[in-house]
């Protein structure tokens, strides 16, 4: 094979097909694309999305925005790792939809067509022809084990990871293509695609492997057999570099999680083996999407699972090798996307959940490339037997994936069907059923919730989210010695579970159980500063025990944590009603009856410190208002509203 010729300074590309326009093809990539996932606009929040955007005050308020940028961040914001990008995406959702569930979901429809049309200008480069880059992009904008990340809110850094991430590639291509006589250019594209560098790795980090992936798109651009690098391509590997380390120093070392969760320790030789064999059923998904789950079960290898892991190293190197065989550039970089990007989501370093689709979804793009690039191997050697058997075959696929992607979004319109499908595709999943189980909750079934939490303990034993919730339920119930029995469990499970510390304090408060209630809530504040549940319950116990001046000091340290919670509020209120300081009781309720203004208590509560003002104006006005909210007004009220008592 002759050695392409070079001009000083250049590189040698391939002549990409500029006689046809993107922009039809694009259309119909994104009209296509969101027809498909039109229907998730309907859905509801579920998952993670309500510790992330439906209970997180912070992202509603944006004097909070500097908290990104400090370690009250994971306190905040509901993040188990350093993820900024993401978080200030839902500052801006907020600021666009409210709370309204379509509108953070049309982001993430927004993003997938992004990273879509980002694939179909990488891949029109790579095949140089632009209806295969359209089937490729197609290919992976309807795959269906992108349904997880684009439908769950609380999953959007994989599609800002992978958006990111084609970006950054895009712009070092560019700047590869870009010659000697055009430095500025060259500079602005290497600048820009570490940029993005940095804010894929700032939406997940897995976007470090991104590194790895940029040698193989000069090997893949630049079309040469022999590595020549130009200085401009040296600067850029050095500056890639320090911004990987910078970045590594800020993830691991400066915003390090304090309060991790818990994992199970399981040896490195098992978690390498469970890892393979899970990049093996990754490999399944990839050609096989089906069944989907949003809880995997998968065994970890030992005794005879080890085989399975065998099987998977078989097969992941056999296809490793017939395609260096091949020497196929394409095959060879889609594989290597594939394999690079699936690295880290192998459990050899622990994670919380072992398998997931979204894991998937960065991985994929090298994996869509692979097949589409089958594909016209096949179409190439079998056109003149079987014509067009390709084309049939990816049409086929296409809307097979189509269908599928559209039932899939149905999953995913409550939480309760999401985990409800979830249970009949893995019964024996513990995570599945304790979901299940808090669906039950939401609906007021604490019979079923009940059942359901206990299902989830007795498959595994070290749930300890299954032991808190049934706790919970129990406590609700006023099964106080079950719910303590059960809580205590937990706390054992894992004893810096600030959920746990504080739930089980409450239960030894109606127990009377009052110093141990005390040592578990100032745990409880210790892990967690801004648990607003333990500072409410930590009031309510000194005012039990008659220590008022520090419960109210409680109570105004949650509602400055939660401004926009009633309970610390009308708590505040009742306090200084009973230190006989009406005007600020007053004034605490009105805060109370802001934040919650179709809350009957709170309502009921100002109504009588209007009273006590002797402000019947006020007082009926408010009264009226709670009763129509249901409450049961007392006799000086009720006789107000009957004009009994005049202003």
């Amino acid at each position: 094979m002759p050695k392409p010729e070079r001009s000083e300074g250049d590189l040698n590309f391939p002549n990409v097909d500029s006689s046809k326009s993107s922009l039809p093809f694009l259309l119909v990539l994104v009209c296509f694309s969101f027809l498909i996932y039109k229907s998730s606009l309907l859905n509801e929040f579920s998952y993670d999305d309500f510790s992330v955007v439906v209970e997180n005050y912070y992202i509603k308020n944006l004097s909070y925005l500097p908290s990104i940028f400090d370690l009250s961040y994971f306190a905040r914001f509901g993040e188990a790792s350093y993820r900024p990008i993401v978080t200030l995406t839902y500052f801006a959702d907020f600021f666009l939809w409210g709370f309204s569930s379509a509108g953070f979901h049309f982001t993430n429809i927004v993003l997938h067509l992004s990273v879509s049309i980002l694939i179909f200008v990488l891949f029109r480069r790579i095949f140089n022809d632009i209806f295969w880059a359209l089937f490729a992009s197609a290919l992976f904008a309807v795959h269906p084990v992108t349904t997880e990340a684009v439908n769950a809110v609380g999953f959007r850094e994989e599609l800002l990871t992978t958006f990111f991430g084609l970006g950054s590639l895009l712009f070092f291509w560019n700047s590869l293509k870009a010659s000697s006589k055009f430095s500025q250019r060259n500079w602005i594209n290497q600048w820009l695609s570490i940029l993005f560098f940095v804010l894929a790795m700032l939406s997940k980090e897995n976007g470090m492997v991104l590194l790895l992936l940029f040698p193989a798109t000069f090997l893949l651009a630049s079309g040469a057999n022999k590595i020549e690098l130009r200085k401009s391509e040296i600067r850029f590997g050095l500056f890639l570099t320090i911004a990987f380390l910078g970045y590594v120093f800020l993830r691991f070392v400066w915003f390090k999680n304090p309060n991790p969760n818990p994992l199970e320790p399981i040896d490195i030789w098992t978690r390498s083996l469970t890892g393979i064999s899970i990049a093996g059923y990754y490999l399944k998904l990839l050609f096989f999407p089906f069944p989907l789950t949003v809880a995997y079960v998968f065994p970890k290898a030992v005794g005879w699972e080890i085989a399975r892991s065998l099987l998977s190293l078989g097969l992941f190197t056999g296809i490793s090798f017939g395609i260096w065989r091949s020497y196929n550039k394409k095959l060879l970089f889609g594989w290597f996307w594939f394999l690079i990007a699936l690295a880290p989501t192998m459990n050899i370093y622990p994670i919380a959940n072992p398998i997931a689709e979204r894991y998937l979804y960065f991985p994929l793009v090298g994996g869509v490339l692979v097949i589409s690039e089958c594909f016209r191997l096949i179409l190439v050697r079998w056109n003149e037997n079987f014509p067009n058997l390709a084309i049939y075959i990816g049409i086929l696929i296409l809307c097979v994936f189509s269908l599928m992607v559209s039932r899939r979004n149905l999953d995913w319109r409550t939480s309760g069907a999401l985990w409800e499908q979830a249970t009949k595709v893995f019964p024996m999943s513990s995570r599945a059923l304790n979901g299940l189980g808090i669906s039950y909750m939401d609906k007021k079934d604490p019979i079923q919730a009940i059942l359901t939490f206990k299902r989830a303990i007795a498959i595994n034993s070290q749930n300890v989210k299954a032991h808190s919730n049934l706790g919970m339920v129990y406590h609700g119930q006023r099964q106080f010695k079950q719910a303590e029995s059960v809580l205590v469990k937990a706390l054992k499970l894992d004893p810096r579970n600030h959920d746990t510390l504080t739930n089980l304090a409450s239960v030894k408060i109606e127990l009377n159980k009052y110093k141990e209630a005390e040592e578990l809530l100032a745990r409880s504040i210790e892990v967690e500063p801004f648990a607003v549940e333990a500072h409410i319950a930590s009031g309510l116990l000194n005012v039990r025990l008659g220590k008022l001046p520090s419960g109210l000091a409680f109570f105004l340290r949650a509602a400055e944590i939660r401004p926009d919670f009633s309970e610390p509020w009308n708590n505040i209120g009742a306090l200084y009603g009973e230190l006989g300081r009406y005007d600020q009781s007053v004034e605490a309720l009105k805060m109370a009856v802001q934040v919650a203004p179709k809350d009957g208590n709170s309502n009921l509560n100002l109504a009588v410190a209007f009273y006590l003002l002797k402000d019947y104006e006020n007082a009926r006005k408010y009264a009226k208002i709670s009763y129509s909210l249901g409450k049961t007004l007392p006799d000086f009220l009720s006789a107000l509203l009957d004009q009994k008592v005049g202003s």
